[in-house]
């Protein structure tokens, strides 16, 4: 009936706007610049989850295989997401605004996984948000030091940051390489999970428009390397967390390359969850 269409409708509008989905992404990038980083760090990771975590859990008692006539345009809605979150992070400047652009990309992938209607999509969709909140709460830890250090938001701010702390300027590094997708980190893993669903499920052009958008995201990421590695210092604050502080940094940078070499127990672990859903991931 037009009533349940229209509470669909109004359901995944507000599921849109909380994952920061194209074309409901517009608040993202002003509340992620404006918001103290604590929240940002909040808002990027665990919100998303939930609404990952709620959204699987519709699906499920929905019914999940009988979305076949939804597949199309909610893989157009994932190939727009992810294009559009990365062609606009290229031109960022302030590196919250910039992690914003990246993290409506991020949703686009994951919705890469949710729409291939097969078990391994949403293994994948899951593994990927586990790794995604050890790299995005690690590097939130190195922005929120230098904006306490430095009170800088800038991109230019973490140049010289290899010199100044050695072990912030290779936690970022590191968690930039994840977010790309590179080996030997868990974005590798997940993102060839939910690559790899994509082409199960017969979708293999938006699983090269993912590959694309994968590889084009590595240019606004170098360009922070660059600037730590590369650059020098316009800044001679050191970063450097005390060994308290260190601690949880060092865990997040741990589980953020044990996922990427041996995704293994996370994996058996997550495949139970889902199995537990019922048979309509069977």
């Amino acid at each position: 009936s037009m009533t349940v269409i229209l509470g669909l409708a109004l359901f995944f509008a507000g599921i849109g706007f909380k994952l920061s989905l194209v074309p409901f992404h517009l608040w993202a990038p002003d509340v992620y610049e404006g918001a103290p980083t604590p929240i940002t760090a909040f808002i990027a990771v665990l919100s998303k989850a939930a609404v990952i975590a709620l959204l699987i859990r519709f699906l499920a008692e929905a019914g999940y295989r009988s979305m076949d006539d939804w597949q199309l345009p909610l893989a157009i809605l994932a190939a727009g997401t992810m294009t559009i979150g990365t062609l606009t992070a290229l031109v960022q400047q302030n590196i919250k605004r910039l992690f914003a652009y990246s993290s409506i990309a991020q949703v686009g992938f994951i919705l890469v996984g949710l729409i291939s209607l097969n078990e391994n999509g949403v293994n994948a969709v899951i593994l990927h948000m586990c790794g995604y909140a050890f790299t995005n709460l690690a590097a939130f830890s190195v922005i929120m030091a230098i904006e306490v250090g430095q009170g800088d938001e800038s991109i230019e701010g973490f140049s010289g940051l290899a010199s100044r702390s050695p072990f912030m300027a290779m936690v970022m590094a590191s968690s930039l390489f994840s977010l790309a997708g590179l080996p030997i980190y868990a974005g590798f893993v997940t993102k060839f999970l939910l690559f790899t669903s994509a082409v199960q499920a017969g979708l293999t052009w938006l699983m090269v428009v993912a590959v694309v958008n994968s590889l084009i995201s590595l240019y606004y990421y170098i360009r922070i390397i660059k600037q730590m590695y590369v650059y020098e210092a316009v800044n001679s604050v050191r970063v450097s967390p005390s060994i308290v502080a260190s601690i949880p940094i060092w865990l997040l940078f741990i589980g953020m390359v044990l996922i990427g070499i041996y995704p293994l127990p996370l994996m058996t672990a997550i495949d139970s969850a889902t199995n537990a859903l019922g048979p309509f991931l069977g």
